[in-house]
């Protein structure tokens, strides 16, 4: 199967999508897109925000072609095929704002959160 990412906007992807071919690809018009938590050295981290039965907490990052899901707990890439460097980025910025995270992921209230620095 060939898929391409499909791009709502500079800030959106659909999060119900699935991974093939290391993109984004939508199910549906229906779904509802993922905001842009922080951007970083070419890093894109996003998270859905309407996840009923959605899985554990988590949360996307994009880097370039390359795409992860990381657990907000433990910050382990459970799915995706980033670079080693850029998971180690990941895993850097995700310690600093890890309570964040999780509040934002148990309220679904949306917030912008710095890059790495």
């Amino acid at each position: 199967m060939l898929t391409v990412p499909v791009w709502l906007n500079e800030d959106m992807v659909s999060c119900t999508a699935v991974i093939c071919c290391a993109s984004f690809v939508f199910r549906s018009e229906e779904e509802t897109p993922m905001p842009v938590i922080a951007r970083f050295f070419g890093i894109i981290i996003k998270m859905y925000f309407s996840h009923s039965d959605h899985g554990v907490p988590h949360f996307h990052a994009i880097y370039n072609e390359y795409n992860g899901v990381f657990t907000i707990q433990t910050l382990e890439m459970i799915e995706g095929d980033l670079p080693i460097r850029a998971q180690r980025l990941i895993r850097e910025w995700a310690e600093q704002y890890q309570p964040e995270l999780l509040r934002m992921w148990n309220t679904n209230e949306f917030k912008r959160l710095p890059g790495l620095e």
